[in-house]
Parts: C-alpha cells; sequence; structure tokens
C-alpha cells in the first residue's frame, strides 16, 4: 500500500511539473537593453590616422551594440584649427551623430557660447542643429531664436526667429 501512494505521489508531481512549470524564455528586446560596457569618469579619444578627431570627457556612458549613451559630458574636438566644445547632461552617440538633451552649451575658441536644451551634432559633417529655442552669447551681445543650424566647415549659421541684443564697440 505504501508503494502504491509513492508511485501515485510520484505520478503527480510529474503530471505538475510537466504541465505546471513553463520554461523561462528570454526576451531578445531586453537582452538588448543590457549594455556590452560601463564607464564611470571617463575620457575616450576617437583617433583616425594620427589624428585625434575628438575627446569625450563624461561622469558616466553605456555602450550597447548600436550605440553609445553618456551622461554628463563634454565633447572637445578641433576643426579649422579652432577647439570647440558641445556638453550636455545626456547624449546617444549613433553612428557618426550625437542626440544631445538637457543643458546643451557650445563654446567655440572665439568666445562664442551657444545654449539650448536639444541639438544634434553630426561629428563627421561637424554641423549642429537645434531645432528648439536657442541663446548664442558673444562678449555683452545676445542672440535668440527658434532654431539654428551651425555649420563648422564653413562657419555659416542658419537661424528662424532671431532676435538679437548687439554690443559693438
Amino acid at each position: 500500500m505504501t508503494l502504491n501512494r509513492f508511485f501515485s505521489l510520484f505520478l503527480l508531481i510529474s503530471f505538475v511539473i510537466y504541465f505546471g512549470i513553463s520554461p523561462y524564455v528570454i526576451d531578445q528586446k531586453r537582452l538588448q537593453d543590457i549594455p556590452q560596457l560601463e564607464f564611470e569618469s571617463f575620457t575616450s579619444y576617437e583617433i583616425e590616422g594620427e589624428n585625434v578627431n575628438f575627446i569625450i570627457n563624461g561622469q558616466s556612458a553605456k555602450r550597447y551594440d548600436d550605440k553609445v549613451v553618456f551622461s554628463d559630458f563634454v565633447l572637445h574636438e578641433e576643426s579649422n584649427n579652432s577647439i570647440s566644445s558641445v556638453a550636455a547632461q545626456s547624449g546617444l552617440f549613433k553612428g557618426k551623430e550625437i542626440i544631445l538633451s538637457d543643458t546643451v552649451q557650445y563654446q567655440s575658441r572665439e568666445g562664442i557660447v551657444l545654449e539650448t536644451q536639444k541639438a544634434v551634432y553630426h561629428t563627421k559633417y561637424k554641423t549642429l542643429d537645434i531645432k528648439t529655442n536657442f541663446r548664442m552669447q558673444r562678449n555683452n551681445s545676445v542672440i535668440t531664436g527658434s532654431s539654428l543650424f551651425f555649420n563648422q566647415n564653413n562657419d555659416k549659421i542658419e537661424a528662424k526667429d532671431v532676435k538679437a541684443s548687439l554690443n559693438l564697440q
């Protein structure tokens, strides 16, 4: 009688395990959201041949398969014998584009300071595209507007809804 109860209990537990427990399935989308590398207080260089294209200093970065996510970072770049820097609270580096957000600031050697909340910086073409309100300042002159496109290669700026307070000396 004890042997029958043992086999009955064994059969019942086997059915519960077979029909009641399902295997763990890994969601591929969640797997892509796991960073491959994480950095804290870092300095990163992009070197092409003998030239340093740009330097990034930041608080933290996470590298995924197709992108790098930065926070509290500054990108220094030299172009046309002029050093400029772009800083932001957060950024998404995808390919040759950096999508900047939360307190974006651009500074040039010439003393131009450009501030906005969102911008797209293209490292290959050296352009800064701002689709939101911006504020540009040099010395005591201030220019504001609703959007701006800045090409560093030819030093051309296109802006909309421009209001300026110029201090000419």
